[in-house]
């Protein structure tokens, strides 16, 4: 089959709402015909949301940058004795979570390293006195491997954890972690955190728990398209168990001060940085936003006449909503 067939096969699905096939998501990677990706996504962005767009105004705090694992693309990590190495006290972290609140917060993404050094209680009780201080704020805390952290810790399934944490304020999780699933890339990236059968496992026991979450991929380093399009078809699996997916975000690697700093750092391209977010856009369909800015961004229209929130729903555009620790969005 030509190119063009091919395209206009992958279109009829779309326009159909069928769902596309490992094999197709591949050949959009391979496709350089980014003006009727870019169609194709927003076609299923408005398909699911119309004309609506959404954002939340978030704050990041990172309670300490000590971390037991060693990933080759991480550049946060720090080892306990190093110059870089913190722990911030309880003083710290409730004078940035009232400055987020100060400064229209609505949200605080909480994530860090796993310093071997804290016990179980001290991550649980990060959450506990940020709730107790600061109610309204939403609290997403924790990625997966985290939660994985916490089970090793303490020798507790991670759903027993996750609900004394919901109970003490936890109302959503990150989405990082995820990188990509693929064990031909995993292993060689981030071998001894958590696999990807454990990151699912987490998610899905989350959403059962009613608690939302996000999820990430990280591209632009050793990964191929096909590792890519695996990466997306299992996070479509469970979102159409769950449901529980909230936003999509696809993080650019970038290499400098990591172990894959001989990664020659590629300058930003439309190829590059909106094929992952239109493809993703398709294939998934389900998750209910694709996060493709930084918080308080706007997009800018291209010389094609569309922008980057019409290849995949950004959150960070109007509509204002505000999302309460429960994780329910409601209008301001």
């Amino acid at each position: 089959m030509t190119v063009n067939l091919q395209l206009a096969a992958i279109r009829k699905k779309v326009q159909a709402g069928e769902r596309l096939s490992f094999e197709d998501g591949v050949f959009l990677y391979d496709c350089d015909d980014l003006f009727t990706l870019a169609e194709l996504a927003n076609l299923v962005r408005e398909r699911k949301n119309g004309n609506f767009a959404y954002y939340n105004v978030n704050a990041h705090i990172n309670p300490t940058n000590v971390c037991v694992y060693r990933c080759i693309f991480c550049a946060f990590r720090s080892d306990l004795k190093s110059p870089k190495g913190y722990v911030m006290s309880d003083e710290q972290i409730l004078e940035r979570a009232a400055e987020a609140e100060r400064n229209g917060a609505t949200e605080l993404h909480i994530v860090g390293g796993l310093h071997h050094q804290l016990p179980y209680e001290w991550y649980l009780n990060v959450v506990k006195i940020i709730h107790q201080a600061q109610p309204r704020l939403h609290l997403k805390a924790y990625t997966a491997v985290e939660w994985d952290w916490f089970s090793r810790l303490t020798g507790r399934p991670t759903r027993d954890i996750l609900a004394e944490f919901k109970e003490a304020g936890l109302g959503s999780l990150p989405g990082g972690g995820a990188e990509i699933f693929h064990p031909e890339v995993r292993d060689k990236i981030c071998e001894h955190k958590a696999d990807a059968g454990a990151w699912i496992r987490i998610h899905r026991e989350a959403h059962q728990l009613g608690l939302r979450s996000n999820a990430t991929m990280l591209y632009g380093h050793i990964e191929e398209p096909r590792h890519r399009i695996d990466h997306l078809i299992r996070l479509r699996e469970l979102q159409d168990e769950t449901g529980g997916f909230q936003t999509f975000i696809p993080l650019a690697f970038h290499p400098d001060n990591t172990g894959l700093s001989h990664i020659q750092k590629p300058g930003s391209s439309r190829k590059r940085d909106e094929f992952p977010s239109s493809v993703t856009r398709s294939i998934t369909r389900s998750c209910a936003k694709t996060d493709a800015g930084k918080p308080g961004s706007r997009s800018s229209p291209s010389r094609s006449g569309y922008s980057q929130s019409d290849l995949c729903l950004v959150r960070f555009k109007t509509p204002p909503v505000r999302l309460d620790r429960r994780g329910v969005n409601y209008q301001t």
